[in-house]
């Protein structure tokens, strides 16, 4: 199943077990980073990109 983002595949169960995979939390990194004031942590932004937003403390401290 595509969702949306050209050639991307969407797995929602592990292929292994078959356990439900969490839902993507990509698009709200994204928008919690913009509230941070980082538009872009992969370039030009990168130096500005907070510790938090490398491990899952972003989300946990959201409750997400």
């Amino acid at each position: 199943m595509l969702n949306g983002r050209a050639g991307h595949l969407v797995i929602r169960y592990c292929p292994w077990c078959g356990t439900k995979l969490p839902d993507d939390l990509r698009d709200r990194w994204c928008e919690a980073l913009r509230t941070a004031g980082v538009d872009d942590p992969l370039h030009e932004d990168a130096e500005k990109l907070p510790r938090e937003f490398m491990t899952s403390a972003w989300y946990e401290t959201r409750g997400l």
